[in-house]
């Protein structure tokens, strides 16, 4: 009996991980799949916890999840001196629900091998079906009921109802068929589909993030990994041309190709000038969403203005026509969060990419090198991403890959452990 509760607590943990994935494809209204099955799982925990009268949580080798602790702390005193209390205590929901997601992927794999790459499979399984939605999405009429976009729109959302949204998830799940390189087939084809789908959302962002991801796969871990099949250059030319062949079959039109690499560049060069505010396109809100946020952060001497405030401060200013998410993932932590809090995560995010990074050539022609390398590169391609979307605090795989990450660095470090003894 007890080997079947484990079985079923086992198949509810590991569809909860997979809801996260799913989003709004499997939800009503604003309740999603994954907060049922959340709350489901927090209540068995609870019980289990009251009928044993201790609290237990494996012992992991590692203690990069104490962050997600702080996290969750740090945004439930920063009510405190919250800017909108309101604004914070719903931007909790967020943090609580994120944090959960996360040490539930950490804990449930712990230092189980077998665990993490049967998590890995199971999200890598619901990420082509979603891949063969989009295709479905951008070149017929077929929608779920979720989307927002018309049948004559050739854009994609996936299950996140929002193009920019699944644009982030896309530049997450590249690294890992970049480094598929015992499955070529899904390597190059999901590559390509990838490029497919985040070309014709023209998420500028996330063009300039997988440029980044390649220069740096180059750069970083090209060197040392034996070449089978063919160079990146010739890879690289190989997609250029099919991804040419493919949209000039259906569009007609191959500026509508080169256009989101062209305004890619055009775009993230009126970015980074943060001193010219001129129009009121994307571009322009953008920047004046962040120089909003930097006059607050100011105003409250480094502590920040608590967590979702920024939204408050966007309504004061009321500059940006209504827009009001900061839309830089990065601003926001430092606006809303405050330079301590900003410094404390961004030297966690750094340590965890350097770690994965060894791990990566630690076990090369290993599965654990593959998500030792393809989660680092995911890491820093998430960086410039992040700033794609409105808010990336709300996207469950953002919390996913943070956990996944600290869930391959307890494995591999148990394992380092066994082997040194």
């Amino acid at each position: 009996m007890r080997a079947q509760d484990k079985r079923k607590s086992d198949f509810l943990i590991r569809l909860f991980i997979v809801s996260s994935v799913l989003g709004v494809a499997v939800s009503y209204h604003k309740v999603y799949l994954f907060h049922i099955l959340g709350l489901v799982i927090f209540v068995r925990f609870i019980l289990v916890t009251l009928m044993k009268k201790k609290l237990t949580c494996p012992r992991l080798p590692t203690k990069y999840h104490y962050m997600f602790y702080f996290i969750f702390v740090w945004y439930f005193l920063s009510i405190l001196w919250s800017w909108y209390r309101l604004y914070s205590i719903i931007y909790m929901v967020y943090i609580i629900s994120g944090t959960f997601l996360a040490l539930v992927v950490i804990y449930y794999i712990g230092k189980d091998k077998n665990r993490l790459f049967e998590v890995f499979s199971a999200l890598g399984f619901i990420v082509i079906c979603m891949i063969i939605y989009c295709f479905l999405e951008i070149f017929t009429t077929f929608r779920l009921p979720h989307s927002p976009y018309g049948a004559e729109m050739r854009v994609t959302a996936g299950f996140y109802g929002n193009m920019n949204n699944l644009s982030v998830v896309m530049t997450i799940v590249l690294p890992f068929m970049i480094f598929a390189n015992k499955k070529i087939f899904i390597k190059y084809i999901g590559i390509l589909s990838v490029f497919v789908i985040i070309i014709s959302n023209e998420s500028r962002a996330c063009i300039l993030a997988v440029a980044s991801m390649l220069i740096i796969y180059k750069i970083l871990y090209r060197k040392d990994i034996k070449h089978r099949y063919m160079s990146l250059k010739n890879a690289l030319f190989f997609l250029l041309v099919i991804l040419l062949l493919f949209f000039g079959g259906f569009l007609y039109d191959y500026q509508k190709v080169l256009n989101p690499f062209r305004n890619s560049y055009i775009a993230f060069s009126r970015y980074v000038n943060i001193s010219e505010v001129e129009g009121y396109d994307s571009v322009g809100i953008r920047k004046q969403l962040i120089i909003n946020g930097l006059v607050a952060f100011r105003k409250s001497h480094g502590l920040g203005i608590g967590g979702g405030a920024s939204k408050y401060i966007q309504e004061q200013f009321s500059n940006t026509r209504g827009v009001l998410s900061m839309h830089n993932f990065w601003i926001e932590l430092l606006v809303e969060g405050g330079a301590i809090f900003f410094v404390i995560f961004i030297l966690w995010y750094l340590k965890l990419f350097i770690n994965l990074y060894l791990v990566a050539y630690r076990y090369r022609g290993e599965k654990e090198g593959y998500l030792g390398a393809a989660t680092s590169l995911a890491l820093l391609g998430f960086f410039p991403a992040a700033a794609s979307a409105s808010s990336v605090i709300y996207l469950l795989p953002m919390w996913v890959l943070l956990g996944f990450c600290v869930a391959v660095l307890n494995v591999t470090d148990c394992r380092a452990n066994v082997l040194s003894k």
